[in-house]
């Protein structure tokens, strides 16, 4: 079993852009999909064959993204090139003061350039580098494109997914190799010692996720309702660590919430809702946000549908702390 992973470069240039993927293996994870196949090999020329059938489907780039005032010329267009606006003004702000060697702080004019790279991966080296959060996420992200509008369309908007789903649905028609099983033989097998700890430390990362996420979601509500002003990343995420909620391994935090779809999608809720002054409107979108957020804390906190902290030791107590007990 293999996971077809597609996975974002961003950039303030094509230039950078350019540099950026060439000298970094891997970017932000976007879209996974596991595909049964016989060998790497074959999965390798899937991949190629794949590439090439969504390059003849929409050609370089996207036609709309291509201005005459950028310096084009030095970046070999792809598929998944596109220009688009950044998701955050802080980024701008990290501009000004410093911010290491992430190429996308580094956006002036809040325009950046993205492209994606394709790659195929075994569960665990997918988790090893973008950690089982993100890759259950990238999972459940491709199925529910694969239910909306986009996905109907003869040339979706959504290059990456229609990728995958082009891999997806060919790698159906590659028969495996046959295998006699002996049960016997599968009976006598058990899980080294070094597998069942990887799986408990997987099991309790995404448990801190979670339970991260979903106490983000009460504080969003109760700054918002304290207030009436949305809130900062940094700000959020500085109280999540002072509250001992901050998952281990991740000297980010404030980025890693911002990169969160639901997260950031209560962000630009509260952005742009309604006038007070408009009774109705507000009426409704406030129904709406309670609404959303009451759905989006139950929904973490029930934990992951893949069944990856069902026996997580910490499961119980941080449930019993979010929920008052209940």
């Amino acid at each position: 079993m293999f996971l077809f992973c597609i996975h974002h470069f961003e950039a303030a240039s094509p230039w950078q852009l350019h540099q950026f993927m060439f000298e970094r293996k891997f970017g932000q994870l976007y879209g996974a999909v596991p595909v049964e196949l016989p060998s790497l090999e074959v999965a390798d020329k899937l991949r190629e064959k794949v590439r090439w059938r969504t390059f003849e489907k929409f050609g370089f780039a996207f036609p709309e993204q291509i201005h005459e005032d950028e310096d084009y010329h030095i970046y070999h267009f792809s598929p998944f090139f596109k220009r688009q606006k950044t998701p955050f003004e802080e980024w701008n702000w990290h501009t000004k003061h410093g911010s290491g060697d992430d190429f996308y702080t580094r956006v002036e004019d809040g325009w950046e350039f993205q492209d994606a790279k394709f790659a195929i991966l075994t569960w665990d080296e997918a988790v090893d580098e973008w950690g089982c959060v993100e890759v259950a996420a990238a999972r459940r992200n491709y199925d529910v494109w694969k239910q909306s509008a986009d996905a109907l369309q003869d040339k979706p908007d959504d290059h990456s997914f229609f990728c995958l789903r082009e891999c997806e649905e060919i790698a159906a028609y590659i028969p495996l190799p046959e295998v006699t099983a002996n049960p016997e033989s599968e009976s006598e097998q058990s899980e080294p010692p070094a597998a069942t700890e990887r799986k408990e430390k997987a099991m309790k990362n995404v448990t801190d996720w979670l339970f991260a996420y979903a106490r983000a979601v009460e504080i969003i509500v109760e700054t918002f309702k304290k207030t009436g002003e949305n809130f900062r990343f940094t700000t959020l995420a500085r109280q999540l660590e002072d509250e001992g909620w901050k998952p281990e391994g991740t000297n980010r935090f404030n980025k890693d919430l911002g990169e969160q779809k639901d997260i950031r999608s209560l962000y630009d809720m509260i952005r742009t809702r309604p006038p007070k002054t408009d009774a109705e409107k507000y009426a409704q979108w406030e129904s709406d946000f309670d609404e959303r957020t009451r759905l989006y804390f139950e929904r973490l906190i029930q934990g992951d549908r893949e069944g990856l902290i069902d026996y997580a030791e910490e499961y119980a107590v941080k449930k019993k702390l979010l929920t008052g007990g209940k």
